[in-house]
C-alpha cells in the first residue's frame, strides 16, 4: 500500500510522510542520534539498525544551525547505503534526526533481518510480502522450508493496541499514517464486507458509502484519508455533523478521551499559552490541524451554562496568498472561549 513519499511537499525524508504498510515497522523511519566527539567529529548511532545497508558512524562537522535533517545533512538513501552530502552543524551536539525511509517493505525486511542476525541466527531465502490470502494457502499446501515440518503459517503473529489507544495516539499527537492505516483497515474489518484486501480506492468508497447510509450531508472528497492532502475536501457542516453523530453514539466517552483537551494535552496544548485566561481551559476537548495556507480546528467545548456544543473552524488561504497563521490559531482560540462561555 506504497505511495509516492514526496507527493505532497516534496519532503519524502520527513517520517509525516511514511507510507502506510501491511507490516509498518517504526513508521519505516531511523533515529539517528549524534554525539560530539574528538577532532571537530561526530559520532553517529541508529535505530533501528538495517542489515546489509552502510550506516556511516562518523561524520565532520562545520560551523552552522542546527536544523532539519534535510538542511543540516543533506541524507540520500543509496542502494547500498546511507548518504550524507552535508556536514553535520556542530550546534547539534546531542541531537536525533528521524529519516524515512522510502520503501516501507524494504525497511521492515532489513529491520527484522539485523534483529534476528543480532541474536545470533543466520537467514537465508528470501521475503515474501503475502498480501493476498490464497498465497499463504498455497505455501501451506506446498510444504516448503519450516512448511515441511508440519508448521503451519502464520507462524506469528502480534495483536495490535486497542483501537481506542490508537485513536488517542492519532489525536494527541496528530499522525498521518497511523490514520491511514485505520482508514485502510476499515473495510476489512467490516465482517458484511468480507474483504481481505484493502487499498486507497476501496477504504475511501468504504466511508463514503458509510456516510450516505448515516448521515445527510455530502461526503467529503478524500484520496489518502489523512491530513496530508491538498486535493481532499471537507467543509465545517461536514465535520460538524460528524461530531454530532459521535455525540449520540454508545462510544463517545472513548472518542472524546483521545481529543486534545484546551491548555492541557494534545494539540491545542498551547491553547493556554496563548490566551491565559480563557474560559476554555480544560473544558474544550480539541483536534487542531495545520498545513501552509490552513489552520483548523474541531471538537467539543462544555459551555458554562452547562450546555456542549460542537465547534468547528477551518481558515483558509488560496495558493496566491500567505495565511498568518499565528493570526488564524488566535481566532481560533478566540471561537473556543467565547463558546465555552456559553
Amino acid at each position: 500500500m506504497g505511495k509516492d513519499p514526496s507527493q505532497f511537499d516534496n519532503k519524502p525524508l520527513r517520517p509525516y510522510n511514511a507510507s502506510p504498510d501491511g507490516f509498518l515497522v517504526n513508521f519505516s523511519s531511523v533515529g539517528m542520534t549524534s554525539l560530539p566527539s574528538k577532532n571537530g567529529t561526530m559520532r553517529l548511532t541508529y535505530k533501528p539498525s538495517l542489515a546489509g545497508y552502510r550506516l556511516p558512524n562518523l561524520i565532520d562537522t562545520r560551523s552552522g544551525r542546527c536544523r532539519t535533517a534535510k538542511q543540516s545533512l543533506a541524507p540520500i538513501w543509496q542502494a547500498s547505503g546511507l548518504q550524507f552530502n552535508k556536514n553535520l552543524p556542530s550546534a547539534c551536539g546531542l541531537h536525533t534526526f528521524y529519516i524515512a525511509y522510502p520503501d516501507p517493505k524494504v525497511f521492515a525486511q532489513k529491520v527484522v533481518q539485523d534483529i534476528w542476525q543480532t541474536l545470533g541466527n543466520t537467514l537465508t531465502g528470501e521475503v515474501l510480502s503475502i498480501e493476498d490470502t490464497s498465497i499463504l494457502e498455497q505455501l501451506n499446501q506446498d510444504k516448503v522450508g519450516l512448511l515441511s515440518f508440519g508448521v503451519k503459517l502464520p507462524i506469528v503473529n502480534y495483536p495490535s493496541q486497542p483501537l481506542a489507544q490508537q485513536i488517542y495516539d492519532i489525536n494527541h499527537y496528530s499522525n498521518n499514517v497511523m490514520t491511514e492505516q485505520v482508514l485502510l483497515s476499515l473495510p476489512v474489518y467490516d465482517d458484511k464486507k468480507s474483504i481481505n484486501h484493502s487499498n486507497y480506492s476501496v477504504a475511501i468508497k468504504y466511508v463514503d458509502d458509510w456516510w450516505q447510509t448515516h448521515l445527510s450531508s455530502q461526503p467529503p472528497y478524500l484520496t489518502n484519508g489523512s491530513g496530508l492532502c491538498r486535493d481532499c475536501k471537507v467543509t465545517a457542516n461536514n465535520l460538524a455533523e460528524l461530531l454530532a453523530y459521535a455525540y449520540q453514539h454508545p462510544e463517545f466517552e472513548t472518542y472524546l478521551q483521545s481529543l486534545g483537551v484546551a491548555g492541557i494535552s494534545g494539540t491545542i496544548y498551547a491553547h493556554k499559552k496563548r490566551l491565559p485566561n480563557s474560559l476554555a481551559i480544560g473544558r474544550a476537548w480539541i483536534k487542531t490541524g495545520t498545513l501552509d495556507n490552513v489552520t483548523a480546528m474541531a471538537g467539543y467545548v462544555h459551555g458554562s451554562s452547562g450546555q456542549d456544543y460542537v465547534v468547528v473552524g477551518i481558515i483558509n488561504a488560496d495558493s496566491e496568498q500567505k495565511l498568518n497563521t499565528t493570526q488564524a490559531r488566535r481566532t481560533l482560540d478566540a471561537v473556543l472561549n467565547w463558546t465555552a462561555r456559553h
